[in-house]
């Protein structure tokens, strides 16, 4: 995820759709105060050579001491004993965002993420998982991964109380156009570079409708409902 203070955007990374080709490119019109969340130690080599680290996505959490009796001993202790914990993270959801960054940023900061159809996004995810943890994964079949809900579910990430919470959303099936109107809305003088991160994971390009049987359509279909009725995709047919 991205939080841009001269742009004035959170950008709410999604999973399959082609976020961090989106952070990679967007990283470079950050400043040091901005928040640039980790991404693979492969993507950021990527990103390295732009320059671009991580950063400000920690925060030092101290302990304070009780109140009952205060010595310039526990001020010291206090002060010595610090825990760094991540304050932000690649798939950080909505919720998370909004208590870490306060009401004002999150209400007058636009947000936005991108989706894709769901059924072409677990397929694509599978084969992912298959290759990223084949110890868990790589033997499994596909009716499996979808039977035992394995996959992730986007909506959670960009929505509060099951309504959406960004202000603009990019489809990954127009991804180039869609990226390119989002910046210019934001201001932001992109030159709509994206580069080609994460997309080797599948053995051919078959469709959704060419892959996934009439049950495992349907059972994608029940569980990313929200998504579905809120972007309109419809539900495809089994070759």
């Amino acid at each position: 995820m991205l939080i841009s203070h001269e742009y004035r955007f959170i950008f709410i990374k999604t999973r399959k759709t082609a976020g961090t080709s989106i952070e990679i490119s967007l990283s470079r019109y950050l400043g040091p105060f901005d928040v640039i969340t980790p991404i693979t130690p492969r993507d950021e080599l990527m990103r390295a050579e732009q320059g671009i680290m991580p950063r400000n996505y920690l925060q030092a959490v101290h302990s304070p001491p009780g109140v009952a009796k205060l010595h310039e001993a526990d001020a010291t202790a206090m002060l010595n004993s610090v825990q760094i914990v991540r304050r932000f993270y690649n798939h950080c959801p909505a919720v998370e965002i909004r208590a870490a960054v306060g009401q004002r940023i999150w209400e007058t900061y636009t947000k936005f993420c991108f989706e894709r159809n769901p059924w072409d996004r677990v397929l694509s995810e599978y084969f992912f998982m298959r290759k990223t943890k084949p110890d868990t994964f790589a033997e499994m079949s596909l009716d499996e991964y979808i039977e035992r809900e394995f996959y992730s579910l986007n909506y959670p990430l960009y929505s509060l109380a099951n309504r959406p919470a960004v202000d603009m959303l990019g489809r990954f099936e127009t991804l180039q156009s869609d990226f390119l109107r989002i910046c210019q809305q934001l201001e932001i003088p992109c030159d709509g570079w994206l580069p080609h991160a994460k997309g080797d994971s599948r053995p051919d390009r078959q469709t959704a409708r060419e892959v996934l049987s009439p049950r495992q359509i349907q059972l994608i279909g029940d569980r990313c409902r929200l998504e579905i009725d809120w972007l309109g995709y419809e539900q495809p047919c089994a070759a």
